[in-house]
């Protein structure tokens, strides 16, 4: 190789980040498929590339992180599209949270439910809750101001056999689970979808009473202690990291070094 090929070969430029990014999706494509179940896999991969030109940070994160964020979207059959759920980056790593409207997917999914449902109380709305000797009693009247300070969350389900459960919580509860998340940058979902994150609270809340399966359950409990803070275990890394691929997205691949002995007189 002649000192004009080194030098071309070295001083080409690595592909934008989204291009190399959309490669390593697409190279792992049929690992994708037989995750996904409902969700054609194109439309998964396109979902994943909208939230990263919304969210560019994402780029920052380390490629294992976001391809266990991406298996655990697979694993709940849910979109990372910001409605179902997002990919959130805190620091170097990528979390996978579900939102509220993929919750109630999950629910309904389970086809235990004929009804599930979260809403917010605003002040000056008709509200009432009790429970009596027939049973659990509930009414909202949803009002017309979306302005108005929010003052109660609830979640409400009603199973195929009959059964209605529900949950209420004052917005000071609410709040003090909140105060627990460790994500505070303006990208934090608790700051960029506060009202989805308050309904979700209730839904989760709601799930610990409903008649669910285990795995569903331990599905919830994952993405509890994903809200407060991301966790990326060693055993993590050690499924996903099946290539030295662990580096950002966007850091360009080091150069490779030429041998001295190349260059060296004869």
């Amino acid at each position: 190789m002649t000192n004009a090929e080194m030098t071309t070969t070295e001083t080409r430029k690595p592909p934008p980040p989204m291009v190399m990014l959309r490669d390593r999706l697409v190279s792992r494509r049929d690992e994708l498929k037989a995750a996904l179940a409902d969700i054609p896999v194109e439309t998964f991969i396109r979902s994943v590339m909208t939230s990263v030109q919304l969210n560019p940070d994402i780029l920052a994160c380390e490629w294992s992180s976001l391809w266990l964020a991406c298996m655990r979207a697979c694993r709940d059959g849910l979109l990372p599209d910001g409605v179902e759920g997002a990919i959130v980056p805190y620091k170097n790593t990528a979390n996978f949270i579900p939102m509220y409207q993929g919750l109630l997917r999950r629910f309904r999914r389970s086809g235990q439910f004929k009804w599930v449902t979260a809403g917010l109380v605003r002040k000056g709305e008709e509200f009432s809750h009790h429970i009596d000797e027939n049973g659990e009693h509930f009414l909202h009247v949803p009002g017309d101001s979306f302005d108005a300070p929010i003052e109660k969350i609830y979640a409400l389900a009603t199973t195929k056999d009959g059964g209605v459960f529900a949950t209420v919580m004052t917005k000071a509860e609410a709040d003090k689970i909140r105060a627990l998340s460790k994500a505070t940058r303006d990208d934090a979902p608790w700051k960029m979808w506060p009202e989805e994150m308050y309904k979700k609270t209730a839904l989760r809340r709601l799930a610990k009473v409903l008649p669910s399966s285990r795995d569903q359950m331990s599905s919830l409990d994952a993405d509890e202690i994903l809200d407060q803070g991301p966790i990326l275990d060693d055993r993590q890394h050690a499924i996903e990291s099946k290539t030295n691929d662990d580096q950002a997205i966007d850091q360009p691949t080091a150069k490779k070094k030429t041998d001295a002995a190349v260059n060296k007189p004869g």
